[in-house]
């Protein structure tokens, strides 16, 4: 116990020295932190319903056909994943040398930094 005493003490006595003196004059009530909830998320939220509800229905109309969960389970997650990675996939491929003026024009609109579409 006496041991813990110590250390704290000798904590407490060098955290002036670790704190900027500009943060140590501001009173704790003049700090504030960003209100938790931001009508900003409400996109978010929203995409992030979309996108549960578009995997919960792709899982549904799987499981009708197949025998298996573990099965169903595993080509929901693998169709998942193929979501998330096709747009790394696409620029990947548009960065390419072997891709065609008419390959890029048909796949720049959906990718997200191939504006304004160059062609080499």
């Amino acid at each position: 116990m006496a041991v813990l005493y110590t250390r704290e003490q000798g904590a407490l006595d060098d955290a002036p020295h670790l704190v900027p003196a500009s943060c140590a004059r501001r009173p704790i009530g003049a700090i504030s932190a960003p209100p938790p909830f931001n009508s900003n998320l409400l996109p978010g939220i929203a995409i992030i319903y979309f996108k549960s509800a578009l995997c919960a229905a792709l899982t549904l109309l799987l499981s009708t056909f197949a025998s298996s969960s573990i099965f169903t389970i595993i080509v929901s997650v693998i169709v998942y994943l193929i979501g998330h990675i096709q747009p790394i996939a696409r620029e990947a491929y548009l960065n390419t040398a072997s891709t065609t003026a008419l390959t890029k024009v048909f796949l720049a609109p959906s990718s997200r930094s191939s504006f304004p579409i160059s062609l080499r």
